[in-house]
């Protein structure tokens, strides 16, 4: 997978922010407006993030990216 841009980082970041804080219906909505690949990116951060919820958003980012 090609590096993120900027941009991109930050979409998926607001999306796995809207996930956390809100519930799953909103998360959905917001991430279906968003190419599949920052969709999955999101969802898989998020899976990880309410597994591990003491690690930082850019560590799962990067190993999600590296997965």
């Amino acid at each position: 997978m090609p590096r993120l841009t900027k941009k991109e980082r930050a979409q998926v970041l607001r999306a796995v922010d809207c996930g956390w804080y809100m519930d799953v219906d909103i998360f959905r909505d917001y991430v279906s407006r968003l190419p599949s690949y920052l969709k999955d990116l999101a969802w898989d951060c998020l899976t990880v993030l309410e597994d591990e919820p003491w690690r930082n958003f850019g560590d799962v980012l990067n190993e999600v990216l590296d997965y």
